[in-house]
């Protein structure tokens, strides 16, 4: 849910009620649903854009502040051209926005892992070696 499709929604049910309305005349025919009428209608009902997140919050950076502190000791041994890093990401190309309009905190979700891309990059410390994204697809 974003900003164009609630105004986009909130337009659709005004025009519903409008043809309904009988002889009183309460609406107008011309309302705009501008950019201020939803920061009103957000405001009035605590309403903001969230992003949820899957793996949020996984690492406990202070409980393993000892771990990394070791790690860097034993990697100052080595020139940085020589340390490398690899990580993986995925990219799911049938997924769900993860930013919705809601009042409060919003949990993350696991995407349908149907049409996932796994992602390999790796360089390393100093960037002199970048290596090639590494891609892998199960179609």
């Amino acid at each position: 849910m974003n900003d164009s499709r609630i105004k986009e929604l909130a337009c659709y049910i005004y025009m519903q009620l409008l043809d309904r309305q009988a002889s009183g005349n309460l609406l107008r025919e011309n309302f705009v649903f501008s950019n201020g009428w939803l920061e009103g209608f957000k405001s009035k009902y605590n309403l903001s854009m969230k992003t949820g997140r899957g793996e949020e919050g996984g690492v406990d950076m202070e409980l393993n502040r000892p771990l990394f502190e070791a790690i860097a000791q034993q990697l100052s041994d080595f020139a940085l051209r020589d340390i490398y890093n690899c990580d993986e990401t995925g990219l799911y190309l049938k997924v769900l926005s993860t930013r919705t309009l809601a009042q409060g905190r919003v949990s993350g979700r696991k995407p349908d892992t149907d049409g996932r891309v796994s992602i390999l990059f790796c360089c390393n410390a100093d960037g002199s070696d970048k290596r090639k994204p590494f891609v892998l697809c199960t179609h």
